[in-house]
């Protein structure tokens, strides 16, 4: 296997091809691809439920498959960010790292605020999550407001997961 084989530097297609991804036709289960420095990862959506565009997903905390994404739901993993909605045992991408189109669940943000992720998989300013909590999501997800986003819209966020 030659050495960053999973990497792709660069789309064959133009890059709305993230957007309208199927089974098979925008690349393999798992792949990474990068564009304009955003890192990509190609999955499946093994929810009964649509991930919408802009809202995070996750692996659930027992999952066997590191490539179906699921709904958010406390206690598990954040995988990254739907770059478009990924439909029920769908295909689509996920930003794992640069500049994501997020959508905001209650409350409002400024550009520079540090953001978590609420129960469905929308994005918060971080002081208004209750600290006291004993669950939340797991792993390291590092989410910055580059707009001022109102309640329920969407704007650009830098993300790493």
């Amino acid at each position: 296997m030659a050495q960053n084989s999973g990497w792709k530097s660069g789309f064959k297609g133009q890059v709305t091809d993230l957007d309208t991804a199927t089974a098979g036709a925008s690349g393999e289960l798992g792949e990474y691809r990068q564009e304009s420095g955003v890192l990509y990862q190609y999955v499946k959506n093994g929810s009964t439920t649509v991930n919408s565009a802009g809202v995070a997903c996750v692996l659930k905390a027992a999952a066997t498959d590191a490539t179906v994404v699921h709904t958010a739901n406390v206690d598990d993993f954040i995988f990254g960010v739907a770059k478009a909605e990924i439909p029920v045992s769908g295909f689509g991408f996920v930003v794992k790292q640069g500049i994501a189109n997020i959508k905001m669940g209650s409350g409002s943000c400024e550009a520079g605020n540090v953001l978590t992720v609420d129960a469905s998989g929308t994005f918060l300013r971080q002081s208004t999550i209750n600290t006291g909590s004993t669950t939340g999501f797991l792993g390291n997800v590092q989410v910055r407001a580059i707009d001022a986003i109102l309640s329920g819209a969407t704007g650009s966020a830098y993300i790493s997961v």
